[in-house]
């Protein structure tokens, strides 16, 4: 029972260092709300690069003859898309 008792402090002492140390750092609700905020911002920068060089290449792929129609179709409903 004493050795179970030990164990448990123990382990309790380890958490505390543990959570003291994450104080400590300053992983506080308002870091992780900033992270989150950083992180949402980024994801959409990033998205929006991406689709812009998408449509880029397709315009520039629209003028081989076979793919022409279909990609020419594809870059109309993203210009309809964004304007609405």
């Amino acid at each position: 029972m004493k050795k179970e008792i030990t164990n448990l402090e123990e382990q309790t002492l380890k958490e505390l260092r543990k959570l003291h140390e994450e104080l400590r750092r300053g992983n506080s609700l308002k870091n992780k709300l900033l992270q989150g905020i950083f992180v949402g911002f980024g994801t959409f920068l990033g998205a929006t690069v991406v689709v812009g060089l998408l449509i880029f290449i397709l315009t520039k792929l629209a003028s081989v003859q076979i793919l022409g129609p279909v990609i020419q179709d594809i870059v109309d409903m993203v210009h309809h898309t964004q304007q609405s």
